[in-house]
């Protein structure tokens, strides 16, 4: 009874958020614009930007349960006038008759669904565990206070970890922190509202397809399935990472810039220009954008002649943009006189090794930028994309050397995508996660072909399901599914075990007794990850006459951290007193005493 009304209320704040976002983008839509309505997707996400807005001043100025009470009485009108507006938009929609789209249908839906499913479990990923997740609970709890994260445990091994991640920008945490507080503190609820996200924005690619491309059919839910399979998506779907919500508001700020421009909707300027700001209010990568964004918007003025016709709305989109991703940056400025504390233009507040090993650790290179590793990175994120190479083939068979040529729109597209991976890889980052938008626009450019030729969309599903048992990702698929059964018992500890490992046993060996902690000197993900729980004990200093409280029982060492730490010492030791808890461990181990011994976890008892 208990998972049903956990579900049950689940349910309700899912229903009551997105209804919320649609009447709040369809309240700002008409005051603001007074245009013509657009697509409803465009309309949920103006609407989400603002409610992120509304959700981190109510926990600024307000502590739970103030801020639960505030934000349920000012959204309610929006919830009620959102449901109406749903209601009526779904009449219109033409549910597919033909066996194909069926098909297609069905399968998209089927994807869709284990990757809800599976966001129903609790969150294990590290970015997770370390700063998404908790960022969401310290806004619903209300009363924030800058730097985020200034209690988290992880600060006793990484000295800057609040200053540098604290200080991030949160706004999808930000949204995120309203399905928090309605569902009560269920744990992976950023993770089910960013996967709500991408089936809107499957529904908008839909829409972007007919207005820049004129294809309609079963091109969108071809793309839907390609991207659903995708080897860069996956690992990010069913998690609270928050770099497809960041894409998905890039590809949809490049989309109406076009057809603004195609279509001579001019307004369609405004949420272009929200949307792009804030991506930036998401993530500081989101910047990769702007360059290739602005000068997008540079060319397509002058070749379309558009400045005058854009000139009445841009005081609106500037204005609008400031207050959609603008927050983040005027408090760090506010703060610190830097927008991008604590990058460039000042870091005050870190002494010079923690900001030395920010710079080690974050931004310096991870690798040298050479061709060579440029190919080998090219290889590693793309060979085994078997969706991205067939798009890639078609498109350059269809659209350089068949009749029908690649517009203005797709060699933009195309274009756009192969600067994203070379200024990627031009900063030293290694992970494509951070240019999600990329793929996707390689899908969406193929869209202009598969009008006409249903086939090839076919023959696109048909390569990305055949070719999916051969990928790397096949193993985290075939996990994400048996992970699943963990879902009907509500007993997690398995899945715990499944997923990381001896932990939980350690845990479980320090709960039974419920007034005992164990010192915990290495394992930084423990940490984090069993932060809300009184488990382990950090001492303020470390040696070997640290004194320790009575509730202290045991000694945890994870040999794989300890490892690590040692391995990287020189490093490490510009934020830890590696000396020092070396000093403390050999003071407090004894061999004999050792009460458990898995895997990389090993248990001593100290009393």
């Amino acid at each position: 009874m208990d998972n049903l009304l956990k579900l049950l209320i689940l349910l309700a704040s899912l229903l009551f958020t997105f209804s919320s976002c649609l009447g709040v983008g369809l309240f700002i839509w008409k005051k603001l614009l007074g245009k013509k309505l657009p697509e409803t997707s465009v309309i949920f996400f103006l609407g989400e930007v603002f409610i992120s807005l509304v959700t981190i001043i109510s926990g600024l100025l307000f502590s739970y349960p103030t801020n639960l009470i505030f934000l349920l009485a000012f959204l309610f009108p929006f919830f009620v006038s959102g449901i109406i507006f749903f209601l009526k938009r779904l009449r219109t929609y033409n549910f597919p008759k033909d066996l194909l789209s069926r098909i297609l249908l069905l399968t998209l839906i089927t994807l869709l669904a284990i990757y809800i499913l599976r966001a129903l479990l609790p969150p294990i990923a590290w970015d997770e565990v370390v700063y998404h997740e908790p960022v969401v609970r310290e806004i619903a709890q209300g009363n924030v206070d800058f730097p985020l994260l200034k209690d988290s445990p992880y600060n006793y091994f990484y000295e800057p970890f609040s200053l540098f991640y604290g200080n991030f920008p949160y706004s999808s945490e930000a949204f995120a922190s309203l399905g928090y507080l309605l569902s009560f503190g269920y744990p992976s609820i950023a993770s089910i509202l960013y996967l709500v996200n991408f089936v809107v924005f499957l529904f908008f690619i839909r829409w972007a397809l007919k207005n820049l491309f004129g294809v309609g059919g079963t091109a969108w839910l071809a793309i839907g399935i390609a991207l659903s399979l995708s080897g860069n998506l996956i690992p990010v779907l069913s998690t609270s990472y928050i770099d497809l919500n960041q894409a998905i508001y890039q590809f949809i700020a490049v989309i109406l810039l076009l057809v603004a421009t195609k279509k001579k909707i001019y307004y369609l300027i405004i949420p272009s220009l929200v949307f792009a700001s804030y991506s930036l209010g998401q993530k500081y990568t989101a910047t990769y954008f702007l360059p290739f964004y602005g000068l997008l918007f540079l060319i397509e003025g002058l070749r379309e002649k558009s400045f005058k016709k854009f000139s009445p709305f841009l005081l609106k989109s500037i204005l609008l943009g400031l207050l959609a991703g603008g927050f983040w940056y005027f408090k760090n400025l506010f703060l610190y006189g830097n927008p991008i504390y604590p990058l460039i233009f000042g870091h005050q507040g870190f002494s010079e090794k923690a900001y030395n090993l920010v710079i080690q650790t974050q931004l310096d290179p991870h690798f040298p930028r050479t061709l060579e590793v440029l190919w080998q990175q090219l290889k590693e994120n793309y060979t085994n994309e078997a969706g991205i190479i067939f798009s890639g083939a078609a498109i350059f068979l269809f659209g350089i050397l068949g009749k029908k040529k690649l517009n203005i729109y797709s060699i933009y597209l195309l274009i756009f995508s192969i600067y994203l991976f070379l200024f990627n890889f031009y900063v030293g980052n290694q992970l494509v996660r951070y240019i999600l938008v990329a793929p996707i626009f390689i899908y969406f450019v193929l869209g202009q072909f598969l009008g006409k030729n249903k086939l090839l969309g076919v023959f696109l599903v048909l390569v990305v399901l055949l070719s999916f048992p051969k990928s790397p990702l096949w193993p985290a698929w075939k996990n994400k599914i048996n992970d699943l059964r963990y879902l009907s018992t509500g007993n997690y500890n398995e899945f715990y075990k499944g997923n990381i490992g001896c932990l939980i046993d350690v845990v479980s060996l320090v709960q039974e007794n419920p007034k005992s902690k164990a010192i915990n000197l290495w394992d930084p993900y423990a940490s984090a990850f069993y932060s809300q729980e009184d488990v382990f004990y950090y001492p303020g200093d470390f040696g070997k006459n640290t004194k320790l409280p009575e509730e202290v029982e045991y000694l945890y060492i994870n040999i794989s951290y300890k490892e690590q730490f040692l391995i990287n010492k020189d490093k490490n030791s510009n934020m830890l007193d590696i000396d020092g808890r070396l000093e403390l461990e050999k003071a407090l181990l004894n061999s004999k005493k050792e009460v458990f011994n898995k895997q990389s976890c090993r248990v001593y008892s100290i009393r």
